[in-house]
């Protein structure tokens, strides 16, 4: 209760989120988190602690980022410092700088996780990825929810490296498991045109279900995820193709008129809060854990 109450009075998320996709993203991250192996059999009730408060700054933190007048994750660092004091951070930086090592469960810096940068002199320079702090960050939570099925959602001005992020990830996974379909929404993206380009990727299984080749499992990649237009009662239509994907795994068919049941689908988008309609209508948005992209430090 004190974090909903002070996310509304005192802090700034990049885009509003909702009460309920905080406390959604947070069960989601322990869920993620809380395992086998970071918290076996037998542990003391302050592993779970170090890990709620892990999952907890990451939840209601992760969306926050840097404006002209103020960086808020500084400023929710220094308050959480201040408020919540059983499980102590390091003094240097910010409590988002550190993750914890499951062999001694002490906060390390997430610069010791950051990969060797290898050139490969062969492929072209925009496709090197020099991976920093942050991104390796970013990395950790995409990893832990693609593989579990979490839409996610990173927001960020032009030149932060959301696409690139997205992509890097994306593109290591594994083929035989896994298929990747992007697609970009521009002004007038309307559903007709979305649904048309999220059924291109998926076969007819059984009856009137449908899904990825195989037994892969397909992830959807929307950039630009607020650029349609808005109408007239302040929805964007080909946001609600998503939402019906994202409610109720299916669609229907706009011939027959009859259900097609979709599975083993998820989604990732990125968008720019200064574009388009700046933010995603809150029945969409809900579905997402949302993650802040600050422009990199020299």
């Amino acid at each position: 209760p004190t974090l909903l109450d002070s996310m509304k009075s005192r802090f700034k998320t990049i885009t509003p989120i909702p009460d309920w996709t905080l406390v959604n993203t947070l069960c989601t991250m322990l869920g993620l988190i809380l395992t086998e192996e970071n918290t076996p059999e037998g542990c003391g009730r302050e592993d779970y602690e170090l890990y709620f408060v892990f999952c907890c700054v990451w939840a209601f933190g992760g969306a926050m980022f840097k404006d002209q007048l103020c960086d808020w994750r500084e400023e929710f660092s220094k308050w959480w410092v201040v408020e919540f004091k059983t499980v102590k951070f390091p003094a240097k930086g910010m409590v988002f700088d550190y993750w914890i090592r499951a062999e001694d469960k002490k906060f390390v810096s997430w610069g010791e996780r950051v990969p060797q940068f290898k050139y490969d002199a062969d492929a072209p320079v925009s496709a090197a990825m020099v991976h920093t702090a942050e991104t390796t960050r970013l990395k950790f939570w995409m990893d832990l929810m693609v593989a579990n099925g979490t839409p996610m959602l990173f927001v960020g001005a032009p030149g932060t490296g959301k696409t690139a992020v997205i992509n890097d990830n994306l593109h290591r996974l594994n083929e035989d498991d896994w298929v990747i379909n992007n697609t970009s929404f521009n002004h007038y993206s309307i559903h007709h045109t979305i649904q048309a380009a999220l059924e291109a990727p998926l076969e007819k299984k059984a009856g009137k279900n449908y899904g990825p080749p195989g037994t892969k499992r397909l992830v959807y990649f929307v950039d630009d995820l607020n650029m349609p237009a808005v109408d007239l009662y302040g929805t964007q239509s080909a946001h609600t193709i998503m939402r019906q994907v994202c409610d109720y795994n299916h669609w229907y068919d706009r011939v027959k008129k009859s259900v097609r049941n979709v599975s083993k689908t998820q989604f990732v988008g990125a968008m720019n809060p200064k574009a388009g309609s700046f933010t995603i209508n809150p029945r969409l948005l809900r579905h997402f854990a949302v993650f802040a992209l600050s422009a990199p430090n020299e």
